[in-house]
């Protein structure tokens, strides 16, 4: 190689390398841009979540008419428990104690039912419990049970993540997903979760 194919070599290099070398400025501050639009999305989510939280809870009724208006929202609501179909969540474990969060059906007027978590239960392979533990009706209520919840969104699953059509009832869920939970319940399942508040009354 001559002097003057090298000098054009190492000319060559040292384009690239400032070209390589701007791209990789600019793709950081893109990424800068993006990293504080995201931050400013969640303080924008986090204030309308704290503004729905101290808003008054909403009824029943209103849940059936818009379920998104109970997004994180507490929510009052009537039915009764379908303690037969209740599911679970596996592996939460509560303070080193392996267990599942337990869902329960509770339906509502007309055809339609809403899955309340009622918390954590203990279980020792953190996937099953014992359905004979399930009570016939919460404690200390009637059988027409008043619940008290925050209102969550009840997740899709994506398309190639949703599993086959089963006619067997199944227990344990390692994630919800509402179209694949209406395809196994003899009733609508709304597109929203009640995370079951403790009364003031309830023990620790």
């Amino acid at each position: 190689m001559s002097v003057v194919e090298r000098r054009s070599w190492w000319r060559t290099r040292a384009v690239l390398g400032t070209v390589l070398l701007w791209a990789f400025v600019l793709a950081c501050v893109r990424l800068g841009f993006w990293q504080l639009d995201r931050l400013e999305q969640r303080r924008a989510l986090n204030t309308r979540i704290a503004r729905r939280l101290a808003a008054l809870p909403l009824a029943g009724r209103a849940l059936l008419e818009d379920t998104s208006a109970a997004h994180y929202r507490r929510v009052h609501v009537a039915g009764q428990y379908d303690d037969a179909r209740a599911i679970v969540l596996p592996g939460r474990s509560y303070r080193g104690i392996p267990g599942v969060h337990l869902l329960t059906p509770l339906r509502l007027d007309g055809d339609a039912a809403v899955l309340v978590n009622r918390g954590w239960v203990a279980s020792a392979d953190a996937a099953t419990i014992p359905l004979d533990w399930l009570p016939a009706v919460p404690p200390g209520q009637a059988p027409d049970a008043t619940v008290s919840g925050l209102g969550l969104p009840l997740p899709l699953a994506p398309r190639g993540a949703r599993p086959a059509a089963d006619s067997a009832f199944r227990r344990v869920w390692y994630r919800l997903d509402l179209h694949a939970l209406q395809r196994q319940f003899p009733y609508r399942i709304l597109p929203v979760e009640l995370q079951l508040l403790p009364a003031p009354d309830a023990p620790t």
